[in-house]
């Protein structure tokens, strides 16, 4: 459509700028070469799109080589950091973990997904024994009311024990636009 809209102002002036050349000639000869004219309009078009799709599709996969190297690298800093890190959405679904984070809590692969809800993880550590206390619907829902009790714009700390008998301190950093 945008070819057309292009072509047709141009078009306008070869028929004006044509029109005395061909006086006196058959009909023919005019739409032969008004037919040849459009076909090189629209092909020099053409090339010039295509060169700038070419030029489009090379800086994108530049653009998403510079990612994939971001990427490798946020994930090295992550899985190197000692401490254990996660970070969720104003959803309070997981955005990122680290494997320390995961080690920690024995988290199943299927929790270390970005989208998982923050609920699942916190149901996971109760039902499993992984936090010290009970392991009953009960306890689950305490925890994720104690949780939910937290305030959401404020920094905050607190301290978990583990079944093992570690504790944890945990601090939870508020993000712009919500999540910690």
């Amino acid at each position: 459509f945008q070819l057309i809209t292009v072509c047709v102002p141009e078009m306008m002036l070869y028929l004006k700028d044509s029109a005395g050349h061909f006086a006196g000639q058959p009909p023919e000869q005019f739409l032969h070469a008004l037919a040849d004219s459009i076909e090189q309009m629209l092909e020099e078009k053409a090339q010039a799109q295509t060169r700038e799709l070419i030029e489009a599709n090379h800086r994108l996969r530049g653009q998403e080589e510079e990612l994939r190297t971001q990427n490798m690298r946020f994930k090295t800093a992550l899985d190197n950091m000692c401490e254990g890190l996660c970070m969720f959405d104003a959803d309070m679904r997981l955005v990122v973990c680290n494997e320390r984070y995961a080690n920690m809590y024995q988290l199943p692969p299927e929790l270390l997904k970005a989208g998982t809800p923050h609920e699942a993880i916190i149901e996971h550590r109760v039902r499993t024994g992984i936090l010290a206390g009970g392991k009953s619907d009960h306890a689950v829902d305490e925890k994720l009311k104690a949780l939910g009790e937290l305030p959401a714009a404020a920094t905050s700390s607190r301290i978990d024990e583990l079944a093992d008998g570690r504790f944890i301190c945990i601090t939870r950093q508020p993000m712009d636009g919500g999540g910690w």
